[in-house]
């Protein structure tokens, strides 16, 4: 299965994920492998969450439970996911802000999209 996603994400245009979906105070390690792997691949990312509150706030305060310092960036997951990475506030959103900006445009029923 996973040579199996590899594939998928170097055949990719984008990955789009929700890098909290399956862990409430944090990024889940294979959202975040996947979003990795686009951008060393060169590839465009996009993230997109429900939980715009910052890390600090998800681990209450400066440190978590096992005293371990948390980033204060003001960013709603760590830096390494953020920083280059568009985020939105759906997967819808994410999809018509790809379509919107990419250069392969492919087309959109939505109404709204337009290629830039």
């Amino acid at each position: 299965m996973w040579v199996k996603k590899m594939e998928m994400v170097k055949r990719c245009d984008a990955v789009i994920a929700d890098p909290c979906l399956f862990c409430l105070d944090g990024p889940d390690c294979g959202a975040a492998f996947e979003v990795g792997h686009a951008a060393a691949l060169g590839k465009t990312e996009l993230t997109f969450t429900f939980d715009w509150r910052s890390m600090r706030e998800k681990y209450g305060g400066a440190c978590d439970a096992s005293v371990m310092g948390v980033e204060d960036f003001g960013l709603s997951f760590i830096l390494m996911l953020r920083d280059g990475a568009e985020a939105l506030d759906s997967f819808d959103a994410a999809l018509h802000h790809f379509l919107r900006h990419s250069s392969e445009w492919r087309g959109c029923d939505c109404g709204g999209c337009v290629r830039s």
